[in-house]
């Protein structure tokens, strides 16, 4: 009985990302902000201003992040505000990361991963929108991660890497029992072509994995 219960409180942790959170700006430049709290390195957030989003930030250390800009609008026909972030202002952190994209080998190991996420956003629509799917880029992701409201891109690989959408930065890494073998680029109904490449190592190179 306790060897179940310890893989069950495994398997919760292994798939537990942090919800949306509210920091508030202690201190202000023109380029990072300091927080009232500690957050994951390279997790992202959105900074908002009397109910405005102004910016985007990325953590470069527990509690301070660096601004970025925020080009996630959909009506290009809006001006982004112009508006230099404050002390006082919010940053919600882990924006979007209750839905993720899902990057795997086979159908068992995509519906294995997706069991156990909230929402997922289906890796065919990643396909459709996706320049080449044969040599994916960073750019891919992002556009992607954009048109969906998708925060966090799980890669099932040697280990399982948790990266978010807007820096792609790795945020967590778990140990994978199983042994990936990639025939093709990711799981999607579509049929794609086999390739000889070796999309571990491939993927790796994109996140910056060691």
């Amino acid at each position: 009985m306790k060897k179940i219960l310890m893989f069950s409180l495994f398997v919760v942790s292994l798939f537990s990302f942090p919800l949306e959170t509210n920091y508030k700006i202690v201190d202000s430049s023109n380029k990072f902000a300091t927080i009232n709290g500690d957050v994951l390195v390279g997790s992202s957030g959105i900074v908002v201003h009397n109910n405005i989003i102004i910016a985007l930030a990325e953590a470069v250390s527990k509690n301070k992040l660096k601004y970025l800009p925020y080009t996630n609008l959909t009506n290009r026909a809006l001006a982004t505000p112009k508006i230099t972030p404050k002390v006082g202002d919010t940053i919600k952190m882990y924006h979007d990361y209750n839905r993720a994209l899902i990057i795997a080998p086979n159908q068992e190991a995509y519906l294995n991963i997706k069991s156990k996420l909230k929402d997922v956003v289906d890796s065919d629509l990643f396909v459709a929108m996706a320049s080449d799917v044969t040599e994916l880029e960073k750019k891919d992701f992002q556009k992607f991660c954009k048109a969906y409201d998708v925060g966090i891109v799980y890669f099932d690989l040697d280990k399982n890497y948790v990266v978010d959408c807007n820096t792609f930065k790795i945020i967590e890494t778990t140990p994978n029992k199983t042994k990936p073998i990639y025939k093709k680029p990711l799981f999607s109904s579509y049929q794609l072509d086999k390739s000889d490449t070796n999309y571990i190592n491939y993927y790796k190179n994109l996140i910056k994995a060691k």
